[in-house]
């Protein structure tokens, strides 16, 4: 997903829409999974509808992801001048930190969405992710 992600931000809409388009189909995958989750199915009918759209969900989310994840680290390496060396540090920096951002926020969402999955409910457990 993320190389369709940036083949359609470098050949047709640009990075920016790019990521304001794709983080809004994140965010609506993630809230269409947490609906899913509390969708209570008690035939067989509305079972497999509530598979569909757990999928539905699912493929939204990586669609979303896809083309948020390649755009956000050029956008931010683009705020640089790559000739100055100040700003080459400034740079490596920036992707250090942002690498570092993203490893602990992935750790922390890991372990309170999974207590709060086992200890209260899965809805909203989808729901803060």
């Amino acid at each position: 997903m993320p190389l369709l992600g940036g083949f359609i931000a470098d050949s047709f809409l640009g990075r920016f829409r790019t990521i304001v388009i794709a983080s809004s189909l994140y965010i609506l995958g993630l809230g269409l999974l947490s609906i899913s989750a509390m969708t209570p199915s008690n035939t067989e009918d509305s079972n497999q509808f509530q598979v569909t759209f757990f999928f539905c969900s699912l493929y939204l989310v990586a669609i979303g992801l896809g083309g948020y994840k390649p755009c956000i680290k050029v956008f931010g390496a683009d705020q640089f001048d790559g000739n100055d060396l100040r700003e080459r540090k400034a740079k490596s920096s920036f992707f250090n930190w942002m690498f570092f951002g993203n490893c602990i926020s992935i750790l922390t969402t890991r372990l309170v969405s999974t207590y709060i999955q086992e200890n209260l409910s899965w809805s909203i457990g989808f729901g803060i992710t």
